[in-house]
């Protein structure tokens, strides 16, 4: 444990903030097979691996395709002679 702060509002009263870290070495054993001593780190996904930056990223492409292929027909029409 890590003592992250302190604050005595009264004489007799002491509040103590602390943060639990990892040990480097662990000096208990499981109490069981499979047992955390120490709640699991949650790992930050990184923002281009969630799915709704995905989808995102493949409506913006479609988009662009079609925008492509839009103005390569409309692009390529000729006007019809002059009678």
């Amino acid at each position: 444990m890590e003592v992250q702060s302190l604050f005595n509002p009264a004489p007799d009263l002491h509040i103590i903030h602390l943060k639990q870290i990892i040990p480097i070495e662990t000096l208990l054993e499981p109490p069981f097979k499979g047992a955390h001593l120490y709640p699991p780190e949650k790992k930050k996904l990184p923002w281009y691996k969630k799915k709704r930056t995905i989808y995102e990223l493949i409506l913006v492409t479609m988009v662009c395709i079609a925008g492509i292929i839009i103005g390569g027909v409309f692009g390529s029409r000729r006007t019809p002679p002059p009678p």
